[in-house]
């Protein structure tokens, strides 16, 4: 969504890992949205990936950034019936766009499901929220420092594996 930035990372190639840090509450969810809902309204099909964050509330900011709503005008129903109609219009017409996938609710979602996903729907670009928090079978740890580094080899083995371009976003203090 920014063509500075764009120009900068020559736009996101397949097998890229590209990763945003930052600590808790300062937009990266909405950061990931706003790159994958670009990406979407290109043409692109898209797979954003949770393991924090439930379905509906993941949709709801989806459809209020595609209707240039506020979100938190949105969530405390202060919307006005015409807002209300043309955001409801929109949450369905995402929810059945086949371009745009939504997968994982909670604390147990796996690199092995993620890779599953990945091969159902072939998308062109895959977002993931909440990186730090998926899980696998490969992953061996004991302690926190070394299960983050094997998270991120996973994913960028999953990046290569499946030749599309990951941007995952990761809560980190």
């Amino acid at each position: 969504p920014w063509p500075t930035l764009t120009k900068r990372l020559m736009g996101f190639q397949p097998e890229d890992l590209t990763t945003i840090v930052a600590k808790s509450g300062v937009g990266k969810t909405f950061l990931l949205i706003l790159i994958l809902l670009e990406a979407w309204k290109a043409g692109k099909k898209v797979l954003l990936v949770s393991t924090e964050m439930k379905y509906p509330s993941l949709m709801m900011r989806c459809a209020a950034f595609v209707c240039k709503l506020s979100y938190s005008r949105m969530r405390s129903g202060e919307l006005s019936s015409i807002e209300k109609n043309l955001f409801t219009e929109v949450f369905k017409e995402l929810k059945h766009d086949n371009r745009f996938i939504l997968f994982g609710e909670g604390f147990d979602v796996s690199f092995e499901q993620v890779e599953s996903v990945l091969l159902e729907y072939k998308p062109a670009l895959v977002g993931i929220d909440g990186a730090y928090l998926l899980n696998s079978v490969k992953i061996k740890s004991y302690n926190e420092a070394e299960k983050i580094a094997q998270v991120w080899t996973q994913l960028k083995s999953l990046a290569k594996r499946n030749k599309v371009p990951i941007v995952s976003i990761s809560q980190m203090n």
